[in-house]
């Protein structure tokens, strides 16, 4: 059987390099950010044989009030053997774990996935685009003027980023605030708080 167990940063890589070759595309700096803001907000689901990850996601606590699930990928050699299901649903009972009672937990899934992640309790909440840059825009950006987040106002600007999550966001250490962009289209789901236990 496979053993589920915590992620190091190298194991964290690993997981992006699989989403690239998917086609996804988290930001350059994402893998690095979330490891400062959460360190034990990985999981990997490891071969018995040698304990090498066959399969990793996130789940990143944001505050005792929000979580969210994200990077869930199992390798192609290893799928349709039941393990991903198996991690998926530990992933979403560890996360729970570390949030206070009737906390919320996001996710963003592709609109496939909407059905399984309706079994583990969750329900559509919105739908988002992503964009990515051209050489055109590209040259926008770099005519804007780009400010570093800890040269402004705290006051001003953590109530304006609290209208735009369920909880007040910190930074990682040592990060700045950095704009992402991509190019897939999703659906984000809720947790909702308060929910009843979710079925499996």
């Amino acid at each position: 059987m496979p053993n589920i167990r915590p992620m190091s940063f190298a194991e964290l890589r690993q997981l992006v390099a699989w989403a690239g070759d998917e086609g996804w595309n988290p930001g350059l700096n994402d893998a690095r950010l979330f490891w400062e803001l959460d360190r034990e907000g990985f999981l990997a689901l490891a071969a018995d044989d040698d304990d090498s990850v066959v399969a990793g996601g996130a789940i990143i606590r944001h505050s005792d009030t929000f979580g969210f699930m994200g990077l869930f990928i199992v390798d192609r050699p290893y799928r349709g053997r039941g393990w991903g299901r198996q991690l998926w649903v530990t992933r979403r009972e560890r996360l729970l774990e570390r949030l206070s009672p009737g906390a919320t937990i996001g996710l963003d899934g592709v609109d496939a996935m909407v059905p399984f992640y309706a079994k583990g309790g969750f329900q559509p909440f919105t739908r988002h685009r992503r964009f990515q840059t051209t050489p055109e825009s590209k040259l926008a950006f770099a005519q804007r003027k780009l400010v570093d987040e800890t040269t402004l106002d705290a006051v001003l600007v953590r109530p304006l980023d609290a209208t735009f999550a369920p909880s007040m966001r910190r930074s990682p250490r040592g990060s700045r605030r950095t704009i992402a962009m991509g190019s897939r289209r999703h659906a984000s789901c809720s947790f909702p708080g308060g929910a009843s236990n979710p079925t499996r």
